[in-house]
């Protein structure tokens, strides 16, 4: 089992202009960019034995900065991007060239190459399409779509590894020396490699798989914390850290030997 999930991090500290060059010897104007993105968007890729997976991370920019490049290695890699956002389009080639390949591997490195994979995504329009159904099929892999409003609840990257890695990152702050657009990329990389170790190790990613009631498979770790009555409910509702009564139902269930299912 895979899980596949988009997620955003956001620094504390930001520079406060932009940086128009490195070199202000420069006497040819440049267009004005950020030193590093206001926002940085990841996909993450988690099995359910806390194996993780290369994580591309969306940056707005025409092309991959050379301390991006330099930073890149078997765990991350940068892909640019004109709003810094994954689009339909970007995921399609990184889903095709990336991780269908990973999830082969993994079957196959543990004996299960003629068996189904199961992928679990979010409802998000921005992930999907025909050509990512047709895909998945040709390569075994069933996908489910989790219904609006549940993955916070049944999703497992959303249980631990997304809020470590988000809390770890926000922490960044520039130094008085970082001026330049080299060197506050550079420390920017630093710590968002530290943010993702912290958040993308095995422990934490084997725990999110067991909260979230998928390995083992256990419904009621989820059902347990819904409301059981309509009081209950109507209350919750005032309780911000009352868990939302969002029903487990209503997942598209795309398998890849047969019409697409609706799990009831």
């Amino acid at each position: 089992m895979f899980n596949l999930d988009e997620t955003s991090t956001y620094s504390s500290d930001q520079p406060p202009t932009l940086v128009i060059s490195d070199d202000s010897s420069s006497s040819s104007p440049t267009v004005p960019e950020p030193a590093i993105p206001t926002s940085t968007t990841l996909l993450l890729m988690t099995s359910a034995d806390g194996d993780r997976y290369r994580v591309p991370i969306f940056i707005p920019f025409a092309s991959v900065p050379a301390e991006y490049i330099a930073a890149s290695n078997q765990s991350l890699f940068f892909v640019p991007s004109d709003t810094g956002h994954m689009t339909l389009a970007l995921f399609q080639k990184i889903f095709f060239s990336s991780f269908v390949p990973d999830i082969v591997a993994k079957r196959a490195a543990v004996g299960k190459s003629g068996m189904h994979a199961l992928l679990i995504m979010d409802g998000g329009v921005g992930h999907f399409d025909e050509n990512v159904l047709k895909c998945a099929k040709g390569n075994l892999i069933d996908v489910i779509r989790l219904p609006s409003h549940t993955s916070h609840l049944i999703q497992p990257n959303d249980m631990f590894v997304n809020a470590n890695l988000k809390h770890s990152f926000q922490k960044w702050k520039l130094t008085p020396s970082e001026h330049t657009a080299s060197s506050i990329r550079t420390n920017f990389m630093q710590n968002l490699k530290y943010a993702l170790s912290f958040a993308f190790n095995p422990k934490t990613i084997e725990t999110s798989w067991r909260v979230s009631g998928w390995n083992p498979f256990e419904p009621s770790k989820v059902l347990e914390t819904l409301p059981q009555s309509s009081s209950e409910w109507a209350s919750s509702l005032i309780k911000p850290s009352k868990a939302p009564s969002a029903a487990v139902t209503g997942a598209f269930y795309y398998s890849s030997d047969s019409n697409i299912d609706l799990l009831k």
